[in-house]
């Protein structure tokens, strides 16, 4: 016991959770969802997705009724001052802020027990008398009436001698009771025992607490028999006191009613009020609650824990609106306030379990995956300049806010690895500035995310410059869709906007069947058209400084070029494609430098180094071609893009077209060095919405951050290790990943194991990246995260974050669909909700009804969740969606920021006609109130009613045919359905002030999401509205469960 209690005194407080780990059923033959990076399938009983049981934690409070949205202002992403901490912390070590209880189970004695650890306050009972070293051996007290018809309960404690007076009874034992005689003042005697205390004349006085014990054979006296007289050697008996004072009233016990039979325990008459009123049916005493065993919230919650509503079990089959709202946010952390208020923001380090378990057999009984979620690129954070960098001899870990500091402040012991270090002279001096700085005023000690301008010490080179090499496709497909005129149109316009200082160097390549250099030399009236024709053996047809040129010496050539280009391909003579030799004599033009490439295209490769061949079956899903479909025909560009990042290049790909791209075999190019997949399957320069989507994501594709030659490390506390990483990265070792390029819109995932026992309270995890910026400084990105050691199954699941849960279970549900097909990954996913429903209820929830379906609150949306995703365009059964489509849906699963992948799969659903007052206007901080969400559900489409759909790719407004005239005219400007525009690109503005609300909630929802959302129109009488009513996943659709029918699958095989 951590408490260093007796263990055989506390059995009785123990539950019955079987030490060994439950060994789950086979539920399927189907493996378990495994990483690209292990190509060995495990068992299902494996423990791949298996986590561990900790104390319960305080559960998340109730979402308030409407959600709120953060207006900021722009800022600059990389020109942020060192941010001054509000509160200093504490040089107290962290270890002694930890408020962790250790583990216990459910009290299971009755009700009217009260432990001998309670800390009640009531009289003294008779076993603990005031230590008088010269008192006598008192004599035995009266003996309880016959009770050998009955049968004999276990004999209770017997009267204290001078030796065991300071000895509490044992715990096997039922305690005193409250009739005992009460302790007196200092220099008072108690009165006689013959003599009760003052009862009402309807009630017999109480029997003593502490009979003598007495052989089985012996029969008890009456209770009303006077104790025998002791022997002259003893003391005066202690119903004969000297003569004193009458004690004040409050020393005599309270009225008793009459005791029931000694084979029941008494429970005190008076009790104080229920600590809490939430929780009916649960019995109070004193400061100890102690839940009834059919209504305890876990089996395995800790006894002296409080339980809350909050922790009850939550009946999927009868809760009937489940979604919240306002949008799912991640469980409420137990750290203490000092640690949780400069902890990292879950938008930036976010763990599938808030928590880590205290070791491996934990993990794998509860049948969560355990997996940190980091986004490092994402967000502003503080920027550290003139103050040292210190970091950890020992684990190079860099200082944070959870250090502590030691021998006066000249020593700080990494939280880490625990190693001592000697805290720098100049620590506290600021060279920028040249004056000291106080505690507060150091960013690094109050920020979890802060970023150093590296010194020249972690440089290996000088910076690179910011090298773009643009590729377009000019072939008769790409020139006839329009994508020609509008990429040059958005690169003409943004080309000022581009990220990088005086060293900036850009290139303009253009391919169709050749590949085609443009001289862009400062020294030339215009530009110089060059044709490479060997597409199998790309090489330079010209220096490289001609071609790849600085843009503040030629910029005018650029322009120029980029307005051109579009007539000088308008009569296109072949519609072959060479991407692969583009890409190959893009790297040959960019030498030892490094930079990206952003090629777009429309066109699988047909001819030249890379070429595809033409597929043989349209609809390869559900057929035995479907894992040839989905995974790259040939291996030229993952080779390719090992190489590329070797030498700081990164690719990015612009995709146009439902025309067959082979976006599976040529997104591989960007897979290992950062970049990134852009698909735009409807495009045409017919539909405008199309061609204002395309332009504004150049745009921010062009004017984002941008990190070059980047190196992300994550280091983490002993005993926790890393295991496989998802995302396009390339692993270089076990904990550092290789970035050519790093970017805000990418995210990526990592899985942890868990090698030794946690012995301290809290485990720490630190990501570093490493990377050049853009105006070319070397920068250290530096963020951390603390979290709680979990020691029981109840607190796993009570920190379980269910977001992040099935954002890690979609990336490995992708490369389980690459390598075993669509419908073994929709059977993995099935088969974890069952897992996890089946592991909650026999180690958590054994006590309920078997006919319920029964979830922690923190996971109560996880069916609803993996429903939608089985519904996702990447996971969906049949040929419904084009094989484009679903690969591209595929790779942004593995890419997309955790902040965004919930909307990804689940959109928003918003009611806009009747908006409650505020909803929509900007509160006194610049916060957004928005609507409540609604499940994507027909049967919450009312009549009469206007909805709003906001997925990270489309906005879609959803207009009932009977809406009223009125709101029409407020919203749109028209007076009838039949007036109202399909083709809109931005929402109408009118003098209405509910017009004005819609606006702000619209403009609040893009912020949210980086590129531009098209709002897409859908009246209830238009043909296109089934595209609006296939995202309602609650429903049932073509081939699809609904979500009420999937969770009476999942619970049917949880009981199977």
């Amino acid at each position: 016991m951590a408490d260093g209690g007796d263990a055989s005194q506390l059995s009785w407080q123990r539950a019955t959770i079987p030490e060994q780990p439950i060994l789950m059923p086979q539920l399927s033959a189907v493996p378990r969802l495994s990483n690209t990076n292990k190509q060995v399938v495990s068992h299902r009983n494996d423990t791949s997705f298996a986590q561990p049981q900790t104390q319960v934690s305080p559960a998340s409070p109730p979402h308030t009724n409407a959600s709120l949205i953060d207006m900021p202002q722009p800022s600059n992403h990389h020109n942020n001052s060192v941010s001054t901490a509000s509160a200093q912390l504490s040089d107290i070590s962290l270890q002694q802020h930890q408020g962790f209880s250790q583990h216990s189970s459910l009290n299971t004695q009755p009700a009217s027990v009260i432990p001998n650890n309670s800390s009640i306050q009531q009289p003294s009972l008779l076993s603990q008398p005031p230590h008088v070293s010269s008192m006598r051996q008192p004599p035995p007290l009266s003996r309880p009436a016959n009770i050998s018809s009955m049968k004999q309960p276990p004999p209770l404690s017997q009267p204290p001698t001078s030796s065991s007076l300071r000895q509490p009874p044992p715990l096997s034992q039922p305690p005193p009771l409250l009739s005992q005689p009460v302790t007196f003042p200092a220099k008072q005697k108690p009165p006689p025992v013959s003599t009760p205390p003052t009862v009402s004349p309807l009630q017999r006085p109480p029997p003593l607490s502490q009979p003598a014990t007495v052989s089985p054979l012996q029969q008890p006296p009456p209770l009303s028999q006077p104790p025998t007289p002791p022997p002259m050697s003893q003391p005066p008996p202690m119903s004969q006191p000297p003569p004193m004072s009458q004690p004040p009233p409050m020393s005599q016990p309270p009225p008793m009613s009459h005791p029931p039979p000694m084979s029941q325990p008494i429970a005190p008459s008076i009790q104080p009020p229920p600590l809490m009123k939430s929780l009916p049916n649960t019995n109070v005493v004193g400061s100890q609650r102690i839940p009834n065993a059919a209504h305890s919230p876990f089996s395995g919650v800790a006894s002296g824990q409080t339980a809350t509503r909050s922790d009850m079990p939550c009946n999927l089959l009868t809760t009937r609106n489940i979604l919240g709202s306002a949008p799912t946010k991640p469980p409420r952390t137990t750290l203490p306030e000092t640690l949780s208020r400069s902890n990292c923001s879950p938008n930036i380090m976010r763990a599938t379990i808030d928590g880590i378990p205290e070791n491996a057999k934990l993990l794998s009984q509860c049948r969560l995956p355990l997996a940190l979620h980091i986004h490092p690129f994402g967000e502003d954070v503080p920027v550290i300049t003139g103050m040292p960098i210190v970091r950890c001899h020992r684990c190079r870990t860099y200082m944070n806010p959870f250090v502590t500091f030691a021998s006066q402040g000249s020593r700080w012991r990494c939280n880490l690895c625990q190693y001592v270090n000697d805290v720098p002279q100049d620590f506290f001096y600021d060279r920028s500035r040249g004056e000291l700085v106080d505690r507060s005023n150091r960013a690094d000690l109050n920020n979890a995310s802060v970023e150093y301008i590296a010194p020249p010490d972690y440089m290996v080179r000088p910076p690179q410059p910011c090298v773009y090499v643009f590729c377009i496709d000019v072939s008769a497909p790409s020139v006839v869709s329009g994508m020609v005129d509008v990429v040059c149109k958005g690169l003409l316009d943004n080309l000022d906007k581009l990220r990088g200082d005086k060293r900036t160097r850009i290139a303009i390549i253009t391919f169709d069947s050749t590949v085609h250099f443009y001289n862009l030399n400062d020294k030339l009236a215009q530009p110089q058209k060059l044709v490479m024709t060997d597409t199998h053996d790309p090489f330079l047809p010209h220096s490289m400084e001609d071609l790849l040129v600085c843009i503040e010496d030629s910029r005018e050539l650029v322009r120029s070029l980029l307005a051109l280009l579009p007539e000088m391909h308008r009569n296109p003579i072949t519609s072959e494609v060479c991407t692969g030799s583009v890409l190959v004599s893009a790297q040959l033009l960019m030498g030892g430098i490094g930079g990206r490439i952003s090629i777009f295209q429309t066109s699988r490769p047909t001819v030249g180094a890379g070429a595809i061949p033409e597929p043989t079956v349209e609809t390869p899903i559900g057929t035995p071609k479907e894992k040839d479909a989905l995974n790259p025909r040939t291996g030229f560009y993952k080779e390719y893009s090992v190489n590329a990042c070797r030498r700081q290049i990164a690719v990015d790909i612009f995709a146009f077209g439902k025309s067959q791209l082979e976006l599976a075999t040529i997104s591989q190019a960007s897979q290992f060095g950062g970049g990134a997949l852009f698909y735009f399957p409807n495009f045409s320069r017919q539909v405008q919405s199309e061609v204002d989507r395309v332009i504004r994501d150049i745009r921010r594709y062009l004017i984002r951050p941008l990190g070059l030659e980047a190196v992300l490390r994550v280091r983490t506390s002993r005993g926790i290790t890393l295991d496989n990483f998802h995302g396009n990265l390339f692993v270089r070792a076990q904990d550092l990943l290789a970035l050519a390029n790093v970017s805000p819109d990418n995210g990526y995932a990592v899985q942890i194991k868990i090698d030794e026992k946690q012995e301290q309270a809290t485990a720490f995890l630190q990501c570093a990246l490493l990377y050049t910026n853009s105006d070319g400084t070397r920068r250290i990105r530096v963020h951390t995260l603390a979290l709680p050691v979990l020691r029981d199954i109840a607190s796993i699941f009570n920190q379980a974050d269910q977001v992040a849960i099935l954002a890690l279970l979609a990336k490995m549900g992708v490369d389980r669909a690459r390598q075993h097909g669509i419908e073994n990954a929709r059977m993995a996913l099935h088969n974890f909700s069952v897992d996890v429903i089946k592991t909650f209820r026999n180690l958590c929830a054994s006590n309920y009804p078997t006919g319920q379906l029964l979830l922690p609150e923190t996971l109560k949306l996880l069916p609803l969740f993996t429903h939608a995703l089985l519904r996702h365009h990447a996971f969906v059964a049949g040929n419904s969606i084009p094989l484009e489509a679903r690969i591209a849906a595929m790779i942004k699963l593995k890419t997309i920021p955790i902040r965004n992948f919930l909307d990804y799969i689940y959109p928003r659903l918003y009611s806009l006609h009747d908006l409650p007052d505020g909803i929509g206007v900007k509160d006194d901080s610049g916060r957004l109130p928005m609507p409540h969400l609604l499940q994507l559900s027909a049967e919450k489409l009312s009549s009469g009613g206007i909805y709003l759909m906001m997925d990270t790719c489309t906005v879609s407004l959803y207009i009932k045919s009977d809406v009223q005239l009125t709101l029409l005219e407020q919203l749109f400007g028209v007076g009838d359905m039949s007036q109202l525009p399909t083709d809109l690109t931005t929402f109408p503005v009118t003098s209405s002030p509910l017009n004005e609300r819609v606006r702000n909630i619209l403009l609040g929802l893009k912020r949210l999401y980086p590129f531009h959302l098209p709002l897409a129109i859908f009246p209830e009488t238009s043909r296109i509205r089934e595209q609006f009513f296939s995202r309602l996943y609650d429903d049932r659709g073509p081939g699809a469960l609904s979500y009420y029918e999937f969770l009476t699958s999942i619970h049917a095989d949880s009981n199977s």
